[in-house]
């Protein structure tokens, strides 16, 4: 059996282009991955970036390819928006073994995104869940079961229960193994205990199509059976399926004359270097076009890919898809003077607290926060002081030169995945995402789907023409401690609020600016795509899958 782990249908140019820009042709990942022989798909939380409409003329290309679409956990109007599980049989020697696999999704899809792109859907507790379909389809004579969840294994840096697998294999009686998904993460092989004290196998292939996770199935004379899993890598010493290269072509060719479309020019280089522990003019620019886009005095961004990079010279769709990963959309929110500081503080968190002024600066090993969840403010001055305990780092935060008061207000740009509670910014500022007055800007709203990040920075590029590859160093971590310095004469609160803009002279800001500030070069990653980049690699693309064989343990011979 061959199954696909979710987040299938965002991830690369290729799904980008026949999401967005081509929806009339047959879906290329469903036609891949019919010719392949999939039999199930699971849905992914990134399977809902581009809405219901898009998710199902899928899951009709799907179904169309003989592809069962999963997600036991996953309802709308009380009934199962797609199949909760499938039961295969195989014959050994007149003997007949049935495989249950049963699909879950992450039930945290409403803390990351847009409402209206999971309208009318409810996600369940996937523990719960799991305890219902396991008795189901052990009832309907299931000998193995299978859980392939798009959820991950528990971690420290987790502030909602988007991850839940090893609390299903510890809770729930009757499963053999579990698929796990969404955390990225390589598992070849752990191991918990059910209930009963019985082994439940866990393994994840990581991302980007990094390996496929195997689980083999041993049966024995006496109807007895035995599990184990490996993950078997997709590097170049996988032979290439001249057949399947063949049917992706026609669908690769117009990405790529697509995404090789300029839309203007660079000063300098933009690179992905550094970003977790300095300004750079990358995220710079980011922050800039969405303070532009959004018509608010602040920005917040977060890097997103240590690969980013835009050229000196033209600049493509593909460099700028490269920066912004995601089909993220843009909000302009009020904010306060405290607010504000405590969103800061809740970032950065990310940091390991040094002990002298010679320690390297590197993330809490504990909290191993990703770089995602590292947000960046624009627009404002401040220190991060490395000597504190995370929750007292922020400090001289100004603006304009003028320390913040907890009762100023602002509005600030953010992206809908921090908007709708992602990485929990939210709920650490107290802000509540319910209270539509704070609201002054939704990109989505306002321009549909060009509102998304990544068109607003393709527009900014083609208004402007030319970009300068500044960096203001309007932040900056310590590793000494940090001398808190008072205002020489007070600031109003009026003042902060009745000022529109970060910048009076938006056509000095966005285009022109300092010289190149980085002497090397480096090779230009976010501007090489071949195959794998665009469709994933031969088994499985961003989607996280897993392959089942079973085995007549008196020949060990593969018979599916």
């Amino acid at each position: 059996m061959l199954i696909d782990n979710g987040d299938t249908i965002q991830g690369t140019p290729l799904v980008y282009y026949y999401n967005m820009l081509d929806k009339t042709a047959e879906y290329p990942m469903m036609k891949v991955m019919g010719a392949m022989g999939y039999d199930a798909w699971v849905l992914g939380n990134h399977e809902y970036n581009y809405g219901l409409d898009t998710l199902n003329r899928v899951i009709k290309d799907a179904e169309k390819n003989n592809i069962e679409v999963l997600s036991a956990n996953t309802y709308k109007n009380g009934e199962n928006f797609v199949k909760p599980y499938i039961i295969k049989s195989f014959n050994l020697d007149g003997k007949e073994v049935k495989v249950a696999v049963i699909g879950l999704t992450t039930k945290t899809i409403p803390s990351w995104e847009s409402p209206q792109n999971y309208a009318g859907l409810e996600f369940r507790d996937l523990v719960e869940e799991a305890k219902k379909w396991v008795k189901e389809v052990k009832d309907k004579g299931a000998d193995v079961v299978i859980v392939s969840a798009h959820s991950g294994e528990e971690k420290a840096s987790d502030i909602i229960p988007e991850n839940q697998i090893k609390a299903i294999a510890q809770n729930v009686s009757g499963i053999d193994a579990i698929v796990a998904g969404h955390a990225h993460s390589i598992i070849s092989e752990n191991i918990y205990k059910n209930p009963e004290g019985k082994d439940v196998i866990v393994t994840e292939p990581g991302k980007w199509a990094q390996y496929i996770s195997q689980i083999d199935i041993y049966v024995n004379q006496d109807g007895t059976y035995s599990v184990s899993a490996k993950n078997v890598k997709m590097d170049s010493t996988i032979e290439e399926d001249i057949e399947i290269v063949n049917l992706i072509k026609p669908y690769q060719d117009k990405t790529m004359e697509y995404i090789k479309t300029v839309v203007g020019k660079a000063t300098g280089e933009f690179t992905g270097l550094n970003q977790t522990i300095e300004p750079t003019a990358i995220m710079e620019l980011i922050n800039k076009v969405q303070m532009e886009a959004a018509g608010t005095q602040l920005s917040i961004a977060a890097p997103l890919s240590s690969k980013a990079y835009i050229p000196q010279g033209d600049v493509t769709i593909q460099d700028i898809m490269s920066v912004y990963v995601y089909e993220n959309f843009l909000y302009g929110i009020k904010m306060t003077g405290k607010q504000l500081k405590d969103w800061l503080e809740w970032s950065a968190r990310y940091y390991k607290q040094v002990q002298s002024p010679t320690d390297k600066i590197e993330k809490d090993p504990v909290l191993n926060i990703p770089d995602y969840n590292l947000d960046q403010l624009y627009g404002a001055t401040y220190d991060i002081d490395l000597t504190q305990p995370a929750g007292n780092r922020i400090k001289n935060l100004r603006y304009k030169g003028k320390l913040i008061k907890d009762t100023d207000v602002f509005t600030v740009a953010i992206n809908n995945y921090r908007y709708n509670g992602g990485g929990g910014f939210m709920a650490a500022a107290g802000i509540s995402n319910t209270d539509s007055s704070i609201v002054v800007y939704d990109s989505q709203k306002a321009l549909g789907d060009d509102g998304q990040v990544r068109s607003l920075m393709i527009e900014y590029f083609k208004k402007y023409g030319t970009i300068a590859n500044t960096v203001e160093k309007n932040w900056k971590l310590s590793t000494t401690k940090v001398e808190e310095i008072k205002d020489t004469e007070d600031t109003t609160n009026d003042e902060i609020q009745n000022d529109d803009k970060t910048t009076d002279d938006k056509e000095a800001t966005n285009n022109g600016g300092a010289e190149q500030n980085k002497d090397g070069k480096l090779p230009k990653t976010g501007s090489v795509v071949d195959i794998t980049t665009l469709f994933g690699a031969g088994a499985a693309s961003i989607m996280i899958g897993a392959v089942f064989v079973i085995h007549d343990s008196r020949r060990k011979k593969k018979v599916a």
